[in-house]
């Protein structure tokens, strides 16, 4: 038996039984087939375990048990942790506008910054009503699909607040840390919408924890992408975010119960975002084959849906294809490929989805400087799907801002109008 189990976390007693065992990590991780990344992220603290690896590893190092009490404490630790969490309490993070072209748009996102960056005392004077938040959430990831961005900001901060207070109403129970992890997700996708990093980063975090603790392997999954997509958009941190995506990628493949629809969804989204990375990377090679996987995948889903707010489907890979030729610089092809979809299977509730075809099409004509015509009339079809898509979204109104750099009022009459709307100055 390893001694003073009581006394360690489970990241430190995992490396001492690991090395009284004289095992390496390569091999330690070869032997209970898991990442030999994700396991030295484990005996660092970087990564939480999954509740189904623990018992083998104490199998493996012949811990008699030490490691799932280990384990088990560091658990109850981080729910009490969070269930005392008070007013002081404060994110470790350094205040900063939203970045890029989106930062004059900080005051639709100062008050769910502000909101989501100090926690409150959750000592709410009235009863949360269950259902009624189960109903919230769903309506503020509507308005996130709807590209309702404003109406969507203006919603998240109270339903964080009744979501933080259910948890403790409700002794920290898995469904009220499952709903406060939709939550954090709506608020985590809506800060990377106006190009806040790092707030999307943190609540991603947020959004992840809570989902281990309501046991949701394809929440884990969804929450851990979200994470890696705030990685993969700060400056460095594209190695990490291709770790964290293998994370939740780790996430379904230890999941000991048969895939449903979510997670199918997840499985799918994961390999869409492996993809994008490589294309990102311009791996072309290695995208085309996450691509590939993808829309297998998608066949084997037969339909175009919205489990976990993925919006996974045929439509969704195809969609992701244009992003990455238009990533690789291939804009020729990525036209090519956004002529053959059709946005109509998609669900009525995903407008921003449908939008974002018009999006990556403004991109693939924009960099050659001599079709901007075409340019501009794709942002003024996607701003008639989704105005706020164009207005508040920070990457297209870079695009704004570059057409406008050369503007030529005779071939783009429309830009200057449309720049005004979306709040790029000339």
């Amino acid at each position: 038996m390893v001694s003073g189990a009581r006394d360690e976390t489970f990241p430190s007693l995992l490396r001492r039984s690991r090395l009284r065992a004289g095992l390496t990590i390569a091999r330690l991780a070869e032997q209970i087939n898991f990442s030999r990344s994700h396991l030295n992220n484990l005996e660092l603290g970087h990564r939480g375990c999954p509740a189904e690896l623990v018992p083998i590893l104490d199998r493996e190092l012949a811990a008699e048990g030490d490691l799932v009490r280990a384990w088990e404490a560091d658990e109850e630790m981080k729910r009490r942790e969070f269930l005392l969490a008070g007013a002081t309490v404060v994110v470790p993070i350094a205040p900063s506008r939203p970045t890029g072209a989106g930062a004059e748009h900080d005051p639709l996102a100062g008050e769910l910054r502000r909101s989501l960056l100090a926690r409150r005392s959750v000592g709410a004077a009235r009863a949360v009503d269950a259902a009624q938040l189960v109903r919230d959430i769903r309506a503020a990831h509507t308005l996130y699909h709807r590209a309702e961005y404003a109406a969507a900001f203006r919603m998240l901060p109270g339903v964080v607040a009744e979501a933080e207070t259910l948890v403790v109403e409700a002794e920290g129970s898995g469904h009220a840390h499952r709903l406060l992890a939709l939550a954090y997700l709506a608020a985590s996708k809506l800060a990377a919408k106006v190009g806040d990093r790092e707030l999307d980063r943190v609540v991603a975090d947020r959004a992840l924890s809570s989902a281990r603790i309501a046991g949701d392997r394809a929440l884990c999954a969804v929450t851990q992408l979200q994470i890696a997509s705030a990685l993969l958009n700060l400056p460095g941190r594209r190695d990490e975010a291709e770790a964290a995506a293998d994370s939740a990628g780790e996430e379904l493949a230890h999941a000991n119960t048969p895939e449903d629809a979510a997670a199918i969804s997840a499985r799918g989204t994961v390999l869409l975002f492996k993809a994008t990375v490589a294309g990102r990377g311009g791996r072309a090679a290695e995208s085309a084959r996450w691509l590939h996987k993808a829309a297998d995948v998608a066949r084997t889903f037969g339909r175009d849906g919205n489990e976990l707010w993925t919006a996974f489907g045929p439509t969704n890979v195809a969609l992701h294809r244009v992003a990455i030729f238009n990533a690789l610089g291939r804009p020729e092809e990525a036209i090519a490929a956004a002529a053959r979809i059709n946005t109509s299977r998609l669900p009525a509730s995903l407008l921003g989805r449908r939008a974002q075809v018009h999006l990556d099409l403004a991109t693939a004509f924009t960099p050659s400087g001599q079709q901007d015509a075409a340019a501009v009339l794709h942002l003024l079809e996607a701003e008639r799907l989704a105005p706020q898509a164009l207005h508040v979204n920070h990457r297209p109104r870079g695009l704004l801002a570059e057409l406008m750099r050369r503007e030529r009022r005779t071939v783009t009459p429309g830009l200057r109008a449309l720049a005004e709307r979306s709040g790029v100055r000339a």
